[in-house]
């Protein structure tokens, strides 16, 4: 943010109280009477604040086709984006092995994915969609489309892309870095 984007705080000063509930001097925090750090503002809380707010409405509208969000999102790496390994799946997600092998097991039980190997190397686990996992992809990703539709309705379409587009740059960046 620009130095004339942030909001600069009064200097922090409460009340103290005794423990008998008594009011008491002013109490002042180090950063008092210095420009101060505002969490409101702060990039990193908008993006952790607004990706729980989404986070919080696609589970809940996952519901409706039996999927968590980490569910769909593996089914989305198998159908969407070709993965087939649980590694695959897991470096695509940025998500731990353990937490795309314990997905996939419910995925499996669900009869959404198969789990099969290749001719040549039996031990090479390889994820598919069944035709019911296909289904339920499309109808999550509908889903999905909407929800965000709905969370980000204040932006434009141009605005929208280029938050997009910044995003994207940023996870590049951090995921691929040396």
């Amino acid at each position: 943010m620009t130095e004339s984007n942030v909001h600069k705080w009064p200097a922090c000063s409460t009340r103290a109280r005794s423990p008998q509930g008594d009011v008491g001097g002013e109490v002042h925090t180090p950063l008092a009477d210095r420009d101060r750090y505002s969490l409101e503002q702060s990039v990193g809380h908008l993006l952790s604040s607004m990706s729980r707010v989404y986070e919080r409405q696609l589970d809940m509208q996952l519901r409706r086709v039996l999927l968590n969000r980490l569910e769909f999102k593996v089914l989305a790496a198998i159908g969407l984006d070709g993965c087939a390994t649980p590694s695959g799946i897991a470096d695509l997600l940025a998500v731990e092995k353990a937490a795309i092998s314990r997905a996939l097991r419910s995925l499996e039980k669900a009869g959404l994915t198969r789990i099969g190997s290749t001719e040549r190397d039996q031990r090479l686990r390889v994820i598919s969609l069944t035709p019911l996992g296909s289904e339920r992809l499309v109808q999550a990703i509908d889903i999905a489309v909407g929800t965000q539709r709905r969370i980000f309705r204040e932006l434009n379409a141009t605005e929208f892309a280029h938050l997009g587009e910044l995003l994207s740059k940023l996870r590049f960046a951090h995921l691929h870095k040396p």
